[in-house]
């Protein structure tokens, strides 16, 4: 008879896994892994996704309220007192590029008025280009301007926005009664007699800049707004 105390006994628990049961553990590890792997990327790109939507919408937003701020000075140089001028307020008015002289940075008439243009250069962005008189003397209000294209002309240059649509039309522009003004074909642009009726503009600026997370890419975003020109109806008022 044996000794049951000869036996050796194991532990309780001891007996190991078996091959399967290793492999299977792998197996399911591997699948919450993938799982858990897919999700956080998914989650990633989403957030990554919400981030640049945002900052295309505020890109679209600060951009078109600078425009608007600079639009609403919008003044005929013999506003301020250049009785030689017969220039109208706007310069060029395109579907694509405006041009303008503008109030701005101007205390007690010093300076006089700047010439504001915005344009869609090739790139698709949206330039911002200052331009201030030659200098003259305090006294004397006859404004003029070096050639923009020389690189001694002094003027102030920014980007406001990248990623412009470069199908949409920025900018429209009406008249006092409201009316659209049509475009002369010849030159896809407002003829000199248009300029000097324009009185609201309308800003609608498209951004289609694909930035690109993983595999999505942000849909354009559009901000629009209308720019009434309150120095136009003073114009407008005392002609009446």
């Amino acid at each position: 008879m044996r000794n049951p105390l000869s036996q050796a006994r194991r532990p309780w628990g001891d007996a190991g896994l078996t091959l399967v049961e290793m492999l299977t553990a792998m197996v399911v590890g591997s699948i919450v892994m993938s799982a858990a792997f897919v999700m956080f990327t998914t989650a990633q790109r989403a957030n990554a996704t919400s981030i640049a939507r945002q900052e295309t919408v505020n890109q679209a937003k600060v951009s078109v309220e600078a425009i608007g701020r600079n639009l609403r000075t919008a003044i005929q140089p013999n506003q301020l007192e250049d009785t030689s001028s017969t220039d109208v307020a706007f310069v060029q008015g395109g579907p694509r590029a405006v041009a303008f002289y503008a109030n701005v940075d101007n205390v007690d008439n010093l300076i006089g008025p700047s010439r504001v243009t915005y344009a869609v250069d090739a790139s698709s962005r949206l330039v911002q280009t200052i331009q201030r008189p030659l200098p003259h003397a305090a006294s004397v209000h006859i404004y003029l301007y070096c050639d923009p294209s020389l690189a001694s002309c002094a003027k102030s240059f920014q980007v406001l926005a990248t990623g412009v649509d470069p199908a949409a039309q920025l900018f429209t522009y009406y008249d006092d009664q409201e009316a659209v003004l049509v475009f002369d074909p010849t030159c896809t642009c407002l003829t000199a007699t248009n300029l000097g009726v324009v009185s609201s503009v309308e800003v609608k600026l498209v951004l289609t800049t694909q930035a690109a997370v993983g595999a999505t890419a942000v849909a354009s975003t559009t901000y629009v707004l209308r720019i009434g020109l309150p120095n136009r109806d003073s114009v407008v008022r005392e002609h009446t």
